[in-house]
């Protein structure tokens, strides 16, 4: 992805023509399906956020990044076009550079993920909060 061209455009895409290939490197594992399991059961459209996809020449569009959340989407009975940065003549070697682009952030610190779970209200959360502050 040296090449300084714009190579995509961020537009909906139906969701029945996003897929996630297991048999490439991309997504060897697959996904976690405790993971899509729970994304499913808390399912909301607004939080679908941005995803990324490659267009490929069959009309289908590979899934570089949110896999979890399409997955989680289709087991939810969303059927409505989602948010998508569209990559367009990408070879297998770009296709692979923007899966590990997009998947190599640094993860979010437990202590950081518990204080905005406590001030949002989950109630584990906040139960732990208020049994500390109880207790020193």
């Amino acid at each position: 992805m040296t090449d300084t061209a714009r190579k995509s455009i961020v537009t909906e895409i139906p969701l029945k023509l996003i897929y996630t290939d297991s048999s490439t490197a991309q997504r060897v594992e697959g996904v976690s399906e405790r993971r899509v399991r729970t994304m499913a059961k808390e399912f909301d459209p607004d939080l679908l956020g941005l995803v990324i996809v490659s267009a490929h020449k069959d009309g289908r569009y590979s899934c570089l990044d949110g896999a979890h959340r399409t997955e989680a989407a289709r087991r939810a009975g969303y059927d409505a076009p989602i948010l998508c940065r569209v990559f367009y003549d990408l070879t297998e070697a770009d296709e692979n550079y923007l899966f590990d682009y997009y998947n190599r952030s640094d993860k979010v610190s437990s202590l950081s993920k518990f204080k905005a779970r406590a001030i949002w209200g989950d109630p584990v959360a906040v139960d732990i909060t208020k049994a500390a502050e109880e207790n020193g």
